[in-house]
Order: structure tokens, then C-alpha cells, then sequence
């Protein structure tokens, strides 16, 4: 599956600083008949590629920075009936409004460049009542460390997503690949680092692993109905 979709499993980190931002940006997603126009605020966490139980790495550029969007409360999504499969099996659950984007990044290290085919994902919640735990036990291991590590609830859904800012736009490449966003806590790992997206560069301290891109395949979707 994982193969198939062409995307790696991603492992969340928490940093500092979460630098508050200030960007607009058009975002269509799957779920959108238009583009809709998007207050980024603030940067929350770092993702690297992570190897799951010593599979091979897709590709070792792919970093995502995961940037908090502004929730209008006059403007929320309807929820919706998610049925996705991961390498763990199929998975049935609602989602919520929207309150995250992925946008592809990189680090400054040598060998590495600018993921230019990872897309940008607009990362949903999924709703309480649906966050069960998958409750699996994997080994995790990326560029920092080898963990023993056990994926427990379901928290996100994200979706490809077209990305409009300063007058560049950023097409889907892979509209098969999802990623579903588990709580994966792994300690802290301090290190500094030098990263850098579409929107500016950063120095980031790395601390605890908090949670587990997973990617899947979306089967099907509908609007529940109030």
C-alpha cells in the first residue's frame, strides 16, 4: 500500500519556537467545488520521513512543516463519512472542519534538495467519537533516531490539496495518496535544526515525536446529513 500510494509514513515533531505567521493562501482540497481563501497563522510542528519497521524511505527529501489555519466559526465544514485503508487495514470515521496545512519543506543538509513532487494537504480533525486507537507497536526510525513506538488514536485526516499564495500555484501530483495523522508519542530528541518551505526559513529545535502520518488510499466519502 504504502509503495503503491508513493508517499512515506511521517513522524510529527514538536518545536520551538512555533513562530506566528501571517499568510493568505487559496486552498483547494478534494472535498472543495472552489478554491477558499485561508489565514495561515502559525507554525506547530516539523515532520520527517520515517521508516516503518525497517522499510525503505520513499524519498529522504520529503519533510512536511504543519502550519495552523484559522477556524472561522461562521464558516465550518459539514462532517463528513471517511472509508480510507492503510497498510493496517480499512478504517471508517467522520471528519470535522479543517484547522491544519501540510506544505512541503526541507532541511538544509547535505544531500538533501526541495521535495518539488510532495503535495500540500489540507489536515482535518476527525471526530472524538471516531478516535479510536489503532494500538499497533511498530519500530520507527528516521534521520534522528530508532524508537519502539505504539500508534494509538486517530486525531487528523489530510488531503492533497491545490495551494494559491503570491500569485504561484501548486498543483496536486499524487491525488491517491492520504495521510492519516495518528497520536504516536516518542521522546525528545533535541537537536537544532535549519529548515526552510514556500513561506520563509526557520531555525527549529526538534523535541518529542507526537504523532504518525499514515499513508492511505481514500475509497469513498459523503456529507453526513444533519
Amino acid at each position: 500500500m504504502r509503495t503503491d500510494l508513493e508517499l512515506d509514513y511521517f513522524k510529527l515533531y514538536d518545536i520551538e519556537p512555533k513562530p506566528w505567521v501571517e499568510y493568505h493562501v487559496d486552498l483547494q482540497g478534494q472535498f472543495d467545488e472552489e478554491p477558499e481563501r485561508t489565514d495561515v497563522t502559525r507554525l506547530r510542528l516539523f515532520a520527517n520521513p520515517v521508516s516503518k519497521n525497517r522499510e525503505a524511505i520513499y524519498d529522504r527529501n520529503a519533510h512536511l512543516a504543519v502550519y495552523q489555519l484559522a477556524v472561522h466559526p461562521w464558516f465550518l465544514d459539514p462532517k463528513r463519512k471517511i472509508v480510507a485503508e492503510s497498510q493496517f487495514g480499512k478504517h471508517s470515521f467522520d471528519i470535522g472542519h479543517d484547522f491544519a496545512l501540510l506544505a512541503p519543506a526541507k532541511k538544509y543538509e547535505r544531500g538533501l534538495r526541495f521535495p518539488e513532487a510532495l503535495d500540500h494537504y489540507k489536515v482535518y480533525s476527525v471526530e472524538p467519537e471516531h478516535r479510536d486507537s489503532l494500538d499497533a507497536d511498530v519500530t520507527l526510525q528516521d534521520q534522528f533516531s530508532e524508537v519502539e513506538a505504539k500508534i494509538q488514536n486517530l486525531v487528523a485526516f489530510a488531503v492533497p490539496a491545490e495551494k494559491k499564495h503570491a500569485e504561484e500555484k501548486y498543483e496536486v501530483r499524487n491525488e491517491k495518496a492520504h495521510l492519516m495523522i495518528f497520536w504516536c508519542e516518542t521522546p525528545h530528541v533535541g537537536r537544532l535544526k535549519r529548515v526552510a518551505d514556500q513561506f520563509d526559513r526557520y531555525r527549529l529545535y526538534f523535541g518529542r515525536g507526537l504523532y504518525l502520518g499514515v499513508p492511505c488510499l481514500k475509497h469513498e466519502w459523503h456529507e453526513r446529513r444533519a
